[in-house]
């Protein structure tokens, strides 16, 4: 079997011989920065040859070129539920224990993804919360959104702790007030997303508030997801922060171990162990 993860690994499946070919889209690469014609291409070719196509969401399935969205399977992201869940019991981190609560954390990349006039307006709003964002950033160096970003690091409760090791991200998680996810609703590829980091927030235990992503729709009990406006998010964080989340800890941590990547890589295993089979 030879498993493809990007359209510009297509040339391999000319150099490896290979009884079956499997394609894995996971993420909208056709929506993301510096896509070319011949990638276009080369994601047309690979979803054409392949014998079966794994898409992390419906709305990434639905994009593939065909006959991609005709026969796609869809192999969400996941998370090491048990290592999220244990995060709690560790120490809080040191500049994590430095920055007073109720804490509002955003972990991951810090990119044209997220809303940052949304979440200017949101720490204008409530200085008494702290804002923690923790990850790297890949913002451009200017434009409406580099500004934005730049207002939003000039606050006073705004606090950015670098990027850590993902080893360490548990236990950041677990002492946060609340986990946010607030992407941006405007066409885009973060649209289609599945976010890596949302069962992981789950596995954590706090609070989590996110954009009303389609992907993520299905997990309305224990996600609070407003609409992409001030005032909606203010109420959901508000009330987080109150203690009146969405779910209980117990559910968002059940949500989370029925979405491991242990029952992730079953599913894989299961379509790959019909392929190799079938050749």
């Amino acid at each position: 079997l030879l498993f493809l993860f990007h359209p510009r690994f297509l040339d391999y499946a000319d150099l490896i011989p290979h009884a079956a070919l499997a394609y894995h889209a996971f993420d909208d690469f056709s929506g993301l920065p510096g896509w070319t014609d011949a990638q276009a291409a080369q994601e047309a070719s690979l979803a054409a040859r392949a014998d079966v196509v794994f898409a992390v969401s419906r709305e990434v399935g639905e994009r593939l070129p065909a006959p991609g969205p005709s026969r796609y399977v869809e192999l969400q992201n996941g998370a090491d539920a048990d290592a999220f869940a244990a995060g709690g019991t560790q120490p809080c981190p040191a500049d994590l224990a430095a920055v007073p609560g109720p804490r509002i954390g955003y972990v991951g990349r810090i990119s044209l993804k997220l809303d940052v006039e949304l979440l200017r307006a949101l720490a204008e709003s409530r200085p008494g919360y702290q804002w923690v964002y923790i990850g790297p950033v890949s913002f451009p160096r200017d434009g409406a959104d580099r500004s934005a970003f730049d207002a939003l690091t000039r606050l006073p409760n705004v606090h950015f702790l670098g990027e850590k090791s993902h080893r360490d991200l548990p236990a950041y998680q677990a002492h946060m007030t609340v986990n946010i996810l607030c992407y941006k609703t405007s066409p885009g590829w973060w649209v289609s997303c599945y976010p890596l980091k949302i069962h992981e927030y789950l596995a954590s235990g706090p609070p989590v508030v996110a954009t009303a992503l389609a992907s993520l729709r299905e997990f309305g009990d224990v996600l609070a997801m407003p609409a992409a406006e001030p005032a909606a998010w203010l109420a959901a964080v508000d009330a987080a922060v109150a203690g009146n989340g969405v779910g209980s800890r117990a559910s968002r941590l059940a949500t989370a171990a029925a979405n491991s990547w242990d029952h992730r890589v079953d599913l894989l295993e299961s379509h790959l162990a019909r392929l190799a089979r079938a050749a």
